[in-house]
């Protein structure tokens, strides 16, 4: 998929969240040891391969995993040179039926990362963090013309799929950040 996007001209390609797995989160007692990974690690060591033949900038995310029960939900950036970049790690953690991530996740209170790139200036933000507004404007503040907001959500366990508006499967999107 990621070099089939490069072949199709893609200079940004971001995977969706937690990419290699199901949503697991959904679950109250899953396994995370079974999802996770170091950073660097496999992935990356994967993705590093990849982007040396696409010369995109490649994002992925992935369950980092710091200490025996420590975790975080992580995005990954892989620059135009080849180059790892600074981990952005998700801040705003939900808790809601089908969104156990407090069970999972470890918050942190660490600022948000963006990347300049010749083709554009950009930040890679994770799911719930699309609804709290500051996440987005520090990094418009800081230069971003666009943010990626990736998730992968749980639309499949959801009832009522026309209340569940705006769930996705493995949906990654970008907002471009305008000036006034």
């Amino acid at each position: 998929m990621v070099e089939q996007a490069a072949k199709k001209g893609a200079q940004i390609i971001c995977l969706q969240e937690l990419y290699r797995t199901v949503y697991f989160p959904q679950y109250k007692d899953a396994n995370r040891d079974a999802y996770a990974e170091t950073i660097p690690g496999k992935s990356t060591e994967v993705f590093l391969r990849l982007q040396r033949n696409i010369k995109s900038s490649l994002s992925y995310l992935s369950l980092k995993k710091i200490s025996e029960g420590q975790f975080h939900n992580s995005a990954v950036v892989i620059n135009v040179d080849g180059k790892l970049l600074p981990t952005y790690r998700k801040v705003h953690i939900p808790q809601d039926p089908l969104f156990y991530e407090k069970n999972y996740l470890k918050r942190v209170r660490e600022g948000t990362k963006y990347t300049r790139q010749p083709m554009a200036t950009f930040a890679v933000l994770i799911c719930y963090d699309q609804w709290f507004p500051e996440a987005a404007r520090a990094v418009k503040l800081a230069g971003a013309e666009l943010v990626f907001y990736r998730q992968l959500s749980v639309l499949s366990r959801v009832k009522n799929k026309k209340k569940a508006t705006g769930m996705m499967l493995g949906d990654s999107h970008a907002r471009t950040c305008h000036s006034k």
